[in-house]
């Protein structure tokens, strides 16, 4: 069978791009053939190094496109060169008329995003404007799930979401979060670091104030940074407050090793975005015996279990006021332990059960048995 996937960017580290691998090997486990959906073409040789896959074939949509556009490109692309069936597995949203496994990440609707929010607000022709994409998108593509064969969402928040905006019931399996590189090392005192994207929405605006708040902590952020001009204001911010601060510096763009070494020196991660889906970081944190401190209102708040792994704060008014009652280290061998129900392992099993009751449907479906 030819199985479409969403692999999106598989030359870089993260979490979708991780589960999307995992799929990919248990679907080579079978023999099938493999078609890999991308927003841009990218480098296949460190797509081998990183994650181990060969023997597919790519096919790069338009790296200007956001996702929903990408999505209906994909919508036209399959209708010339169709396949047997597709799990999605990162963002791309498959069309209504081919058989589909769902790993839903998040729902894909734009009034979930705070950067559509703010454009829809202040603009009521924007706001209709956005309304009338919804309803086509909506059309052809199936975003709430009601096609899939299988739903599954990676994290009970993402599940909850789901039952609200759509009433359809998700299962849930955790993704894989590779820990093999990662270990425990000797904290520094009061020392907080942040760890994401250089984007607006990871709110590194809140950590510059808890610098200038409490001069007795070490704030550090380490951000991957894309070079966009949107995102260039949020590093501009960083940069010069850590020039004006002692106790805040930024780390742009570090290797992997340089990120385990800070991490793992931390005391607590502080991760404020609120509706994070799961947060890979997290888990990394709990397996370098570094207290994570999120945002209740998340998916990590469910990681952490509110406070039995970690700490949790209702609001960013809560959490500027009152940041010293969550700076409460736990124990890192019970953050280790907590991390092991994370393990490639255990997804691999939890989902190898769904996965190939899916392909096992599609191919007698294909030969006419069913």
């Amino acid at each position: 069978m030819i199985v479409g996937i969403d692999g999106i960017e598989l030359d870089r580290i993260g979490g979708g791009q991780i589960a999307t691998a995992e799929f990919i090997k248990l679907i080579q486990d079978k023999n099938h053939e493999i078609k890999i959906f991308s927003n841009r073409n990218f480098d296949t040789t460190k797509m081998v190094n990183l994650y181990g896959i060969k023997n597919v074939e790519i096919i790069p949509l338009n790296s200007k496109f956001n996702i929903s556009l990408n999505s209906l490109l994909m919508h036209f692309y399959l209708r010339k060169s169709p396949v047997d069936c597709f799990i999605k597995s990162n963002w791309f949203i498959p069309p209504k008329r081919i058989p589909y496994f769902n790993y839903a990440l998040f729902p894909l609707n734009i009034f979930l995003y705070e950067k559509f929010s703010s454009r829809i607000s202040s603009s009521s022709f924007r706001r209709g404007l956005y309304w009338i994409l919804e309803i086509i998108q909506d059309r052809l593509l199936d975003v709430s799930g009601k096609y899939s064969l299988y739903n599954i969402a990676l994290s009970y928040f993402v599940k909850k979401l789901f039952q609200i905006l759509y009433k359809i019931d998700y299962k849930v399996i955790y993704p894989p979060v590779v820990q093999e590189d990662l270990y425990v090392s000797e904290k520094e005192p009061n020392s907080i670091v942040a760890i994401g994207r250089i984007t607006k929405e990871k709110r590194y605006d809140i950590l510059i104030q808890l610098a200038h708040k409490y001069p007795d902590y070490n704030f550090k952020i380490i951000g991957g940074f894309d070079y966009s001009k949107e995102n260039f204001s949020v590093l501009k911010e960083i940069t010069e407050n850590s020039k004006k601060l002692k106790n805040l510096k930024v780390f742009p763009n570090i290797s992997r090793k340089k990120l385990i070494k800070i991490l793992s020196n931390s005391q607590f991660l502080i991760h404020l975005m609120p509706y994070e889906p799961f947060g890979i970081v997290i888990v990394e944190a709990l397996a370098c015996g570094t207290t994570p401190i999120v945002h209740l209102n998340s998916g990590p708040s469910e990681l952490i279990q509110k406070s039995l792994f970690g700490n949790s704060f209702h609001d960013f008014q809560d959490l500027l006021e009152n940041f010293n009652q969550f700076l409460d280290p736990k124990p890192p061998s019970k953050l280790i332990s907590r991390a092991k129900d994370f393990s490639s392992d255990k997804f691999r099993k939890n989902i190898s059960k769904y996965l190939y009751e899916f392909l096992d449907l599609i191919k007698d479906k294909k030969e006419g048995l069913l």
